[in-house]
């Protein structure tokens, strides 16, 4: 996508995203690098959408869903002829993110036709024409105090503000018994 000139996504700066604490989103609504009126395209991880999601900033995640291990072999070879993975690799890596991710997706495009340029414009437009929720608290206090709440938790503090439900299982403690 970032190949592609567009009207609505512009590639963020800095690469992949990483939430460093007290730090904006990078390639957010303040970021002056990104055009005015554009989303930025981000490649991320399942766990920082889950961090996001967390603080309430709820991104539009497209998983573009490959249709075959020689389609990304083929798509590789056109778009980044020079990359060095392999596509059985990025294969497995994409199925076993569908398998276990697919509740952080807000759509899911096929790479099999060659309209998903068109189908991911369209899951933007869609997503960008309808109203965003937030907390009182969020939309009135500064965005860098919810953005600490992005680093997970260090094993010295309470256990009560991680995204890991593992972590206060209440089955943990009814082996004995």
């Amino acid at each position: 996508l970032s190949l592609v000139p567009s009207d609505l996504v512009s590639l963020a700066p800095g690469g992949p995203m990483s939430l460093a604490p007290g730090g904006p989103v990078p390639g957010g609504a303040d970021s002056p690098a990104l055009p005015q009126g554009k989303h930025a395209l981000l490649d991320i991880t399942p766990l920082a959408v889950e961090r996001l999601n967390y603080v309430q900033y709820y991104p539009v995640v497209v998983f573009c869903e490959p249709e075959s291990r020689q389609g990304i072999k083929a798509m590789r070879q056109w778009l980044a002829p020079d990359s060095r993975k392999s596509s059985r690799r990025l294969y497995a890596q994409a199925s076993k993110m569908k398998k276990h991710c697919s509740h952080l997706f807000t759509a899911t495009v096929s790479l099999g036709s060659n309209a998903w340029y068109e189908e991911i414009k369209e899951i933007i437009r869609t997503q960008q024409g309808r109203p965003v929720w937030t907390a009182v608290e969020q939309a009135d206090g500064a965005a860098e105090d919810s953005l600490e709440l992005l680093n997970p938790p260090s094993t010295a503090t309470s256990g009560y503000l991680t995204c890991d439900s593992r972590a206060n299982s209440d089955y943990d403690d009814t082996d004995g018994e």
